[in-house]
């Protein structure tokens, strides 16, 4: 009993271990890429958020809101990171272009996927009401060229046609399987037809053979 809980906390403690380590590395990476935008990092805030991205998390009641303006902002499509693991780390920067405007540091919110930097957004350091800005300062309609409900019923739509077209490609996918096996079955009776006329013709004629040589003798 002894000896099998130690495995089973050995375990935990590697993967713990390795949890830490790709998140420092995550992290680190986070941090690289905000010093090639140029801003200066005055507090690191770690890791804010991790979840798996899920088509629902971008159109949905109010608690989806947070995600739909995040990834309204962003110049990649989130339909390539559906079902991914997203990893989100937060820094407060100077030198942003938001702090022109609001006049306090800003916080940049990093977002991670596969241990690459695919994109982030920004907020005001502040008790500021509002909608979140892209990782440069951008508004959505700078972004997009599109208001929040605009976007919202792009999304909206776009996932009902991919719906209806997997659905139609699955339906003409069994189709067409059912016609391999069908065409299959018909090749296979047609081909013992043959065989077994064949069959028939080669018995009628060696009793032909045997009736004739019974006849000579």
């Amino acid at each position: 009993m002894r000896k099998l809980l130690c495995v089973v906390f050995g375990s935990l403690l590697i993967i713990i271990l390795l949890y830490n380590k790709s998140s420092i590395a995550y992290e680190k990476t986070a941090e690289e890429y905000i010093k090639t935008k140029g801003y200066v990092i005055t507090t690191r805030k770690g890791e804010i958020n991790r979840y798996t991205l899920e088509k629902n998390k971008l159109y949905g009641g109010t608690e989806t809101i947070p995600y739909q303006q995040s990834w309204a902002v962003q110049k990649v499509n989130p339909d390539d990171y559906l079902g991914k693991e997203i990893i989100i780390y937060c820094f407060t920067v100077k030198k942003h272009p938001l702090e022109k405007i609001y006049n306090v540091d800003t916080n940049l919110y990093i977002i991670i996927c596969d241990g690459k930097v695919i994109g982030g957004y920004s907020y005001p350091n502040a008790n500021i009401c509002g909608a979140v800005d892209s990782l440069d300062g951008e508004t959505l309609e700078e972004v997009t060229g599109l208001n929040f409900q605009q976007w919202r019923e792009r999304w909206r739509k776009n996932m009902i046609i991919k719906y209806e077209t997997t659905k139609l490609f699955v339906k003409s996918k069994e189709q067409y399987e059912l016609k391999i096996i069908t065409g299959r079955k018909n090749i296979f009776d047609f081909i013992s037809l043959l065989l077994e006329q064949a069959s028939q013709r080669v018995d009628i004629y060696m009793e032909g053979r045997v009736e004739g040589f019974g006849r000579t003798l």
